[in-house]
């Protein structure tokens, strides 16, 4: 069915409507505004490659203003996005592994080392690459071994004393840090059976 010219004519109308609406918005930065726009523009014309190209631009800017920021979570939720409409996009998988990366380096320096450790384990999947990334999940797995071995120690000094509360406790947490420590395991299944 053709649209009658008087409907071309209306349609193109609001199109140009929302459109100049979100380019207002995009000037002032505020991106979900105009993506919003964006989007009813494409609602209408699913084919307007401008809209599109300004929806993955919104995005970006706002991943980058994230970025700017160090709220890494949110940078990495709008470079998703980015992603998600524009795949392939080399600059944008950067941004996110190197969003993880200082993101790792905050948990890392607040001695949240699980959170650091997942942080850079993720960097590896976006780029494989990343040498001091990898020096950095080393690192952090050997911290979180000796931690679980203080833990584990205190655990059998704690059981050694009777004190079966404190001793599972002691050997969860160590088992938190290292599932594969065999003796915490052990220890940890065995006070619990004592318990019993």
């Amino acid at each position: 069915m053709e649209i009658e010219p008087s409907n071309r004519a209306a349609k193109e109308k609001i199109v140009a409507s929302y459109y100049n609406k979100a380019t207002g918005y995009y000037k002032k930065h505020l991106w979900d505004n105009a993506v919003e726009n964006y989007k009813k523009v494409m609602e209408i014309e699913p084919s307007n490659r401008a809209a599109k190209e300004k929806i993955v631009a919104s995005y970006y800017n706002k991943a980058t203003d994230y970025y700017k920021k160090n709220l890494w979570d949110n940078a990495v939720e709008n470079y998703k996005k980015v992603m998600e409409i524009a795949p392939g996009n080399r600059t944008v998988t950067e941004k996110i592994a190197s969003s993880y990366y200082l993101k790792g380096i905050d948990m890392e320096k607040k001695g949240k080392l699980q959170e650091a450790r997942k942080c850079f384990e993720t960097v590896l999947e976006y780029n494989p690459d990343y040498n001091e990334t990898k020096k950095k999940v080393s690192m952090i797995k050997e911290e979180l071994q000796k931690k679980a071995k203080e833990y584990n120690k205190k655990g059998l000094l704690e059981y050694s004393k009777g004190n079966l509360e404190k001793a599972i406790n002691y050997w969860e947490q160590a088992f938190q840090l290292d599932p594969s420590h065999e003796e915490t395991k052990v220890n940890l299944e065995r006070a619990k059976k004592d318990l019993k």
